[in-house]
């Protein structure tokens, strides 16, 4: 997809020890081994800590507080502020690229509590999507499954994680993920 706003994303992080966030290049075109390599090196450009984290773990507060558009301005307003300042993922640009553009072609399911809480903060962001979340059961087999149990996997995380979705395990969601992602691979026959 040359061109396209979802090519070479930055890797969005989080240094464990002061708390800030930036982003990263991904190591996009690099064998998996030298690529998770080269993320060990990682350092915070704050404090210089090696304790860094994928993902920004927002909770739901921070995530509004990023936010440069009212829940109450149009949907396409929203959905292009999320670009800017929303915390993304595989799952998440998949969700988002269905609803803005009608295309299927981003087959990424959630497959972890923290890609999980990505997708649940852009459908917070816009909840007329998180109404049309039986669309994505078009994109794949896999997001069939995820589409069909999207409200057990939203009750499940809030009810692990509190409503402001804090930054802890969430045990019982991680088993539904993981069954629902042994239950595609299974019925391919992988």
């Amino acid at each position: 997809m040359s061109g396209s706003v979802y090519e070479d994303e930055p890797m969005q992080c989080r240094c464990g020890d002061c708390g800030a966030l930036f982003n990263v290049p991904s190591p996009s075109g690099l064998p998996l081994k030298l690529a998770l390599s080269s993320m060990t090196t990682l350092d915070c450009p704050r404090c210089e800590s090696y304790n860094v984290h994928l993902g920004q773990t927002r909770t739901w507060e921070e995530d509004q507080a990023l936010m440069r558009c009212a829940l109450t301005a149009p949907v396409d307003v929203r959905a292009a502020d999320w670009r800017r300042t929303g915390e993304f993922g595989p799952a998440a640009n998949a969700i988002h690229r269905l609803m803005t553009t009608g295309k299927a072609d981003r087959k990424d399911v959630p497959t972890d509590i923290g890609e999980l809480r990505r997708c649940l903060l852009l459908l917070r962001r816009i909840p007329e999507w998180a109404e049309r979340m039986d669309q994505m059961k078009v994109v794949s087999r896999q997001w069939k499954q995820f589409a069909n149990a999207w409200p057990e996997l939203t009750r499940l995380f809030t009810k692990e994680t509190g409503d402001g979705w804090l930054r802890q395990k969430a045990p019982m969601t991680m088993d539904l993920i993981e069954n629902l992602c042994v239950v595609t691979v299974s019925r391919r026959g992988w």
